[in-house]
């Protein structure tokens, strides 16, 4: 097979690496593929990700304010332009009415949907 025939073939290739890995431990097939002087790198888990040293030592995980749970945080860490977070996530409707009313609905509309039970708006409310 040539690289050009590659793309036509990534089933066969993805379940010969499947056989592979999953007859062998992590760091056989490390072992393996380093002595075919190929690169390969396993994916960790989320403890391995949180208790990694070098990911720890660049800052890569952290908090929120006001949050229990710590996260991967933007990457690269650029000096003039330091990436933040800012929240985990927003609560669930926070931007629904920004949204309906940039697709045209009216408050009227937007409380029938609401009423309906297909629409949220943060904390419950009406528009």
């Amino acid at each position: 097979m040539t690289l050009g025939e590659l793309p036509q073939h990534m089933m066969v290739v993805f379940d010969a690496i499947n056989d592979i890995v999953m007859q062998h431990t992590a760091e056989e097939v490390e072992a393996e593929i380093a002595r075919h002087d190929a690169v390969v790198s396993r994916v960790l888990s989320v403890e391995e990700i949180t208790t990694n040293e070098q990911i720890r030592h660049r800052g890569d995980i952290v908090s929120v304010v006001g949050e229990q749970t710590q996260v991967f945080g933007p990457v690269p860490h650029l000096s003039a332009t330091a990436g933040q977070l800012r929240w985990l996530g927003r609560p669930p409707g926070a931007d629904s009415q920004s949204i309906l009313r940039d697709l045209g609905l009216n408050d009227e509309r937007i409380t029938a949907l609401c009423e309906a039970g297909l629409v949220r708006l943060e904390g419950g409310g009406e528009p």
